[in-house]
């Protein structure tokens, strides 16, 4: 009868053995079905080596025989620089951990470098520990970051370091970011601009036409003109504006300005007309003849008195 029992025992015991394992093998192909099919590039290594690759991560490696990349360790996909730290991930994960997210290069089986973005976890594969990577491709993603970081940062080179005033502003006129040369110019400090509008900074006989500008900078036409402008201690200044419409995906978001301080120029040629004014009243007005002559001995002006 014990006989019996323990012959039941072993047969009971062999059947549960049996049956966990077709459930195994059944969740295995059902896991491998799954990432076969899955859009996402997913590799499988054990004791560092690779045991499983589907079919999105042969695309993404350029790669068509699985057999290329079976069997060879992990790290021959790593670049030296990132080694220490997937061999750091990699034991986390032995350990139970999940490893977040991460950014690191790929080496392809052809020698080029892709960048990629690594999630891991620890799994069962085939009755053995192993770690599963889902990669994700984003070559193409941090290149175009950083062109827009390139870009952000010639454009702040650009507007932090440009002599003249630089300054936008939204639909409103409202000032959303200014240089250093516009709060030298205008003596505002940045606090002090941020916020107001253009209007309280122009002149009054010049802000009609500046409100015009504005407005035909927003239909998308650069306007060149110029006005005065009224600093904080009150001094009135010449400036040549240039408005620039923002144009973002298509749609114009608010102006750029460019001012220039041309005061100094304008003094000038009101000098310049003055002094002009004051010869040609001497010349008209004077009790003796005047005349010019030109260089080949022509006549090329003469005043009245001269004329008689």
């Amino acid at each position: 009868v014990l006989a019996m029992l323990f012959a039941y025992a072993d047969y009971r015991t062999i059947a549960v053995e049996s049956r966990l394992i077709e459930e195994m093998r059944e969740s295995e192909n059902r896991f491998r079905k799954l990432v076969e099919l899955s859009p996402e590039p997913i590799v499988v290594h054990s004791e560092g080596k690779l045991i499983f690759v589907n079919e999105a991560c042969l695309k993404m490696v350029g790669v068509e025989n699985k057999e290329l990349v079976l069997g060879k360790s992990i790290l021959d996909f790593v670049p030296p620089s990132f080694q220490p730290i997937v061999k750091e991930r990699i034991h986390h994960m032995m350990q139970g951990g999940n490893a977040a997210p991460i950014e690191q290069q790929f080496i392809k089986p052809d020698g080029t470098l892709i960048d990629v973005e690594v999630t891991g976890a620890q799994m069962k594969f085939e009755g053995k520990p192993a770690i599963q990577l889902i990669l994700r491709d984003i070559t193409l993603e941090k290149k175009i970051r950083v062109e827009l970081e390139t870009s952000e940062q010639r454009y702040q080179s650009l507007f932090a370091y440009n002599p003249d005033g630089v300054f936008s502003m939204d639909h409103e006129g409202r000032m959303l970011n200014v240089n250093n040369a516009i709060m030298d110019l205008i003596g505002y400090t940045r606090e002090e601009f941020i916020g107001i509008t253009f209007h309280a900074l122009v002149a009054p006989p010049y802000l009609p036409d500046a409100v015009e500008h504005f407005n035909q900078t927003l239909l998308g036409f650069t306007q060149n003109y110029e006005l005065q402008c009224i600093r904080k201690d009150g001094e009135w200044i010449y400036l040549h504006i240039t408005n620039l419409p923002i144009k973002i995906d298509g749609e114009i978001i608010g102006v750029y300005g460019i001012a220039k301080n041309i005061t100094k120029e304008k003094e000038a040629l009101q000098l310049m007309e003055e002094n002009e004014e004051k010869y040609r009243s001497l010349f008209e007005n004077n009790l003796d003849a005047v005349f010019e002559i030109a260089l080949d001995g022509s006549f090329k002006n003469v005043n009245k008195r001269g004329e008689k």
